[in-house]
């Protein structure tokens, strides 16, 4: 809204005043002087004129149906800074101390050893009556086996790890085996894990025992040269590096290829390092 309103209040208001002036009587002025008819008519042109000229100081920075408009020139909001986060000294210190561990953890599981994850050492009881009731061969085995890093075409099978591994018994006449496979591990919580395997063994044993054979009734007839192994294994690590475990394993061929099926079952304990 402009101050043309006002203005033309103010024109009215002079308006009326000359008039006024005009039909004023002697007792207004000096006896015996008259008053001039010209003075109250510019009284109204003066007052109008400086009406117009206020409006006009007004329509420079205020326009109707426009925004104030200073004449000031407007500046440009300064950018916004970002904070600089100031490191302290002990956070310099460790950075470099961290940027090393992270090389090594990096080199130990991408360099030469990137294809190797765990070897295990342990000691098992030789043909214990688990699944199989025979008690036929005895002593102690002991047991090594190599764990790898699973490669990426096993992802479809929940990413095992393929395994190598052996155990030798104490006697120079019970059975020896080797076997390979591949082993799946669970950590249910903390660092403890749980570890299951399949696969296959081969073993010096014998398949079929005459009753006229000197080890009838000691020794195992597995039937087969080849057999299936399955195992089971509870764990702790410690520090992540280092496992002890309980183990038990089973041979077997399941009636896939002789009558002659005794299988058998070892137990024991195992550690483990992971590479």
């Amino acid at each position: 809204m402009g101050l043309y309103p006002f203005v033309g209040i103010l024109r009215n208001t002079a308006v009326v005043i000359a008039i006024a002036g005009m039909f004023a009587g002697p007792t207004s002025l000096e006896a015996g002087t008259v008053p001039p008819a010209g003075l109250n008519w510019q009284i109204v042109n003066d007052v109008f004129a400086e009406a117009v000229r206020q409006q006009s100081i007004q329509n420079r920075g205020f326009l109707p149906g426009r925004a104030f408009q200073s004449n000031q020139t407007p500046t440009a909001p300064a950018p916004a800074v970002a904070p600089v986060m100031r490191k302290s000294a002990k956070t310099a210190a460790q950075a470099p101390a961290r940027t090393t561990e992270t090389a090594q953890m990096q080199e130990s599981s991408d360099g030469k050893w990137g294809w190797l994850s765990e070897i295990r050492l342990g000691v098992l009881k030789h043909s214990v009556p688990i699944s199989t009731s025979t008690p036929k061969e005895e002593g102690v085995d002991g047991n090594v086996e190599v764990l790898f890093t699973s490669p990426e075409w096993l992802g479809w099978l929940w990413s095992p790890r393929p395994h190598i591994g052996a155990s030798f018994n104490a006697s120079s006449d019970d059975t020896d085996m080797a076997y390979s496979g591949l082993t799946w591990e669970w950590q249910p919580f903390g660092n403890f894990f749980i570890d299951a395997s399949f696969g296959f063994a081969v073993h010096n044993g014998r398949l079929h025992i005459d009753g006229a054979d000197e080890d009838s009734g000691r020794r195992r007839e597995f039937g087969c040269k080849t057999l299936f192994r399955e195992s089971i294994e509870f764990g702790y690590r410690i520090k992540k590096q280092h496992s002890l475990s309980a183990i038990w394993d089973h041979v077997s061929h399941g009636g896939l290829c002789d009558d002659e099926n005794e299988g058998m079952d070892n137990a024991g304990i195992r550690y483990g390092y992971k590479y």
